[in-house]
């Protein structure tokens, strides 16, 4: 929130959305108005359905998977990546291990350097001020999303292992 409140005072005309709710919301809602936020953050709380979140996601112009370059973030994959990708609007991530193999950085997303905000600054800037190659790009990933993380390609890959492993143990009828 301390550099969406930076970029706010750069461009005043971009809002933040924060979609959902869970047990940092209170703590999230607090840190907007004690940085005078309010107007530049909307945040939804909980929502209901995935229609109501796919409703809120399609209303974005650009969406984020935000993580810190801590060990506790190390290779993780947050699951917010795989369904921005799919919504088919552009995605910037962190370039953290895990989030950075995934998304390929100008070919189906976009990446900035961890913990630096003038590399996430400079590439929200450029996303917005490159709106066709920004949707080409976003088409790529839900197109990369639909490829690689599909619950059918999901139900395939364990299968494969399943048989795989079924075949060591001689098992496979």
């Amino acid at each position: 929130l301390e550099w969406w409140k930076r970029l706010a005072t750069v461009h005043p005309e971009w809002r933040l959305l924060i979609i959902g709710g869970a047990g940092g919301e209170n703590w999230c809602r607090r840190r907007v108005a004690r940085l005078g936020l309010k107007d530049a953050v909307k945040m939804t709380g909980w929502l209901p359905t995935q229609g109501d979140v796919n409703l809120n996601l399609n209303a974005a112009d650009i969406l984020l998977a935000l993580r810190n370059n801590t060990p506790d973030n190390e290779g993780i994959i947050p699951s917010l990546l795989y369904h921005n990708l799919s919504v088919g609007k552009p995605t910037i991530a962190t370039a953290l291990p895990g989030m950075a193999e995934i998304v390929r950085d100008r070919r189906d997303g976009y990446l900035y350097e961890p913990d630096n905000y003038e590399s996430f600054k400079a590439v929200l800037e450029y996303v917005a001020s490159h709106p066709r190659e920004a949707a080409a790009v976003a088409q790529a990933g839900r197109a990369r999303a639909i490829e690689c993380f599909s619950t059918e390609k999901s139900v395939e890959g364990h299968m494969a292992l399943l048989e795989e492993l079924l075949e060591e143990r001689g098992d496979r009828s």
